[in-house]
């Protein structure tokens, strides 16, 4: 990679640095206005007038400045949104702009146009909502225009520590509410032909696959790879991907482009011309074909971003000359953030960049680290090279968001890279021969499920394997940054073959370690207690050293992950033992939990005694019925916690029984999870 053949890397990294500053450093357009303006006449003095070799420093600083503030431009006014304008009950007007099935119900996206108020006036209103519909009804499509009946709420963000932020995950698509529809009535049909066409070729082919897959669990992996549809995704297989590492393959995104223009550049080579006419028209079939296969799969980030690369790439291919990888890279990036810069917070463009580029530029050099005259071994040492690659650079982010690392990513990339090709090859011949009516549609179909059926048994069995991967895995912000910065120093100085930048690599890397040590010493020494938010039953945990002692009813496996994962994760816990099974470091009998000097009582699982009970908490579950003067004989309590599993009326009427009495409330429905230092 030589930076000079790079212009758009070096310009899109102050650029992304422009445009996160925006977020922290909000200017007004007036102030934007001149500071742009001081630093762009600053850098045309130093190009025309100073162009001595000791002002070349200052000149790259001055540009690289501007560069932060054309980010910084772009992403002025486009700050991830917090609540919607229109919350309340009521009639509102909404344009379709994204259906999609999810199991028995359809998921919905709209643009909030208007409301009616009270008195029957139009207001205008603004946000993009998220509301679902049974799947038998007669569902709207692409553009067109309803009123709806229901409220509107706005998404909240997390209520347990350090779990997934899906209000901000929402927020970068611009979704800041959930409506929940009564009714709705059908104003206007869309006008959107193109999207309306390529929602028809989409339900057409999805048809096609539900016609020669039987299988269900066949059939749901098919729509992922095909069509990029996970709506029939079991919970069942969805951990079995994401525990294997191999949970990209079901969502489209650049290995799927890749084997598409592969198998179309593979087609058009046929045609042999070095005439220039020639050489465009296949460029412009070739991108055609690609484009109308991204916005067939529902034009996510992830495709949108390869499609863009791939296009740029064979562009340059059939008209110029080869361009270097990195710099196309840089330059589709640069394009998506400019029509959106909130982009960059966009988990899937995180994680899709960051592979694509641990791929481009490390496949190769882990690759000719062992050289094998074997033709099988050197196979399957080039697959592996590859998932070795993309966990280099796609690592960090994944700590950070999912907290865990497949340690088997390496055995289901051997499985699920040929797979999914053999997948997609004959997915494509099938809509072909369904489309042309030319015959064998149903040996197709036998032979795809019959793939697809040996895919799913092999990475169900890769995830049954003991210690599959590392859980309770967390960093923080500033070492997710540390970490890339160490990896491009790396990369720098590979290229740049200067001792220096390995020395700064080292230092990046030791103060990452330090961080990561004093995190561990910090959460080892402390100890918590936390009762989580959860509406369906109750979890609560109490973590000494690496230990986590835990109580739950209600909830299965998948609830306890989702819930506890984040905290537990900062705990770095090593075992799990139920409260139940403590000896020293907890007690819990007849509902009663004993932590240190602390108390709770679970009303729901005690049985009253003769003698009048101290506690400092009780815990009210599932609306377990409650008189206070009652209660207030057998069990003295200094707070009442309402876990989420209360109705909101029993939670309205509890409060105002407890104002009368001045007893301090904690509400988990509101505030979130309860967590204690002991």
């Amino acid at each position: 990679m030589n930076l000079r053949e790079t212009p758009f890397l070096r310009i899109l990294l102050p650029f992304l640095l422009g445009i996160i500053l925006s977020q922290h450093l909000p200017l007004d357009a007036s102030s934007y206005f001149l500071l742009f303006a001081f630093v762009l006449l600053t850098c045309l003095v130093f190009h025309l007038a100073l162009k001595e070799l000791q002002f070349q420093l200052l000149k790259g600083i001055c540009f690289n400045v501007l560069y932060v503030l054309i980010g910084l431009g772009f992403a002025t006014g486009k700050d991830l949104p917090e609540s919607i304008t229109a919350s309340q009950k009521g009639l509102h007007f909404l344009e379709v702009y994204e259906t999609q099935r999810k199991a028995s119900k359809l998921k919905v996206k709209a643009k909030l146009k208007a409301r009616l108020d009270v008195e029957q006036k139009i207001q205008p209103s603004s946000g993009n909502v998220i509301f679902y519909l049974p799947q038998e009804e007669l569902h709207p499509h692409l553009g067109d225009l309803l009123l709806c009946k229901g409220s509107i709420r706005n998404i909240e963000g997390p209520k347990n520590p350090f779990a997934f932020d899906y209000k901000k995950f929402c927020a970068a698509e611009g979704i800041l509410g959930n409506m929940y529809v009564e009714k709705y009535e059908l104003l206007d049909q869309g006008e959107y032909f193109v999207q309306g066409l390529i929602q028809g070729i989409r339900n057409h082919l999805g048809e096609c696959l539900e016609k020669h897959i039987h299988s269900l669990e066949e059939l749901s992996i098919a729509k992922a790879i095909l069509l990029g549809d996970k709506s029939l995704l079991s919970a069942e297989l969805r951990a079995n991907f994401a525990d294997t590492g191999a949970m990209h393959v079901l969502a489209v995104s650049g290995l799927h482009v890749g084997l598409i223009s592969f198998f179309l550049l593979k087609l058009l080579n046929l045609i042999r011309s070095k005439k220039w006419w020639v050489r465009f028209g296949k460029a412009f079939m070739l991108i055609s074909l690609i484009w109308t296969y991204a916005f067939v799969c529902g034009a996510s980030p992830s495709v949108i971003r390869a499609a863009c690369m791939f296009s740029l790439m064979f562009l340059g291919i059939q008209l110029f000359k080869k361009g270097n990888v990195f710099n196309t890279i840089a330059f589709s990036a640069f394009l998506l953030l400019m029509f959106d810069p909130l982009l960059i917070y966009d988990l899937s463009f995180q994680l899709s960049y960051a592979a694509l580029i641990g791929i481009v530029y490390f496949q190769h050099k882990i690759y000719i680290l062992w050289i094998t005259q074997n033709p099988l071994l050197d196979w399957v040492w080039k697959l592996t090279s590859v998932s070795i690659a993309a966990q280099v650079t796609t690592l960090p982010i994944s700590l950070y968001y999912f907290h865990q690392f497949p340690l088997f990513f390496w055995l289901s990339g051997l499985v699920v890279i040929p797979s999914a090709t053999l997948i997609l090859l004959l997915g494509l011949i099938l809509f072909f021969c369904e489309a042309t009516s030319i015959g064998g549609s149903i040996y197709l179909g036998r032979l795809l499920e019959w793939v697809l059926f040996i895919n799913n048994k092999i990475i169900a069995w890769i995830s049954e394997i003991p210690m599959t991967k590392l859980n309770f895995i967390s960093i923080q912000p500033h070492e997710l940054m540390l970490s890339y910065v160490f990896i491009f120093l790396i990369m720098l100085s590979i290229e740049l073959k200067k001792g220096l930048l390995f020395k700064w690599a080292g230092i990046v890397f030791l103060l990452l370690i330090i961080s990561l040590n004093l995190q561990l010493k910090q959460h080892f020494d402390e100890e918590q207690l936390c009762i989580y938010h959860n509406k369906k039953g109750i979890l609560i945990d109490y973590f000494k050293d690496r230990t986590v002692f835990t109580l739950q009813h209600g909830l299965d496996g998948s609830d306890i992950d989702f819930t506890a994962k984040g905290l537990r994760s900062q705990h770095k816990v090593k075992s799990t033992i139920p409260l139940a099974e403590a000896k020293e470091e907890a007690l819990y009998r007849n509902g009663l939990l004993l932590v240190k000097d602390k108390s709770l009582l679970l009303l729901n699982e005690y049985v009253p005694e003769k003698d009048l009970l101290k506690v400092d908490m009780l815990l009210l579950s599932e609306d377990v019925p409650f008189d206070y003067e009652k209660i207030a004989r057998q069990v003295a309590f200094q707070k009442i916690i309402l876990a989420a599993s209360n109705s909101n009326k029993y939670i309205k009427n509890l409060k105002a029984q407890c104002k009368e009495k001045q007893v301090e409330i904690y509400d988990l429905k509101e505030k979130g999870a309860y967590l204690m230092g002991l």
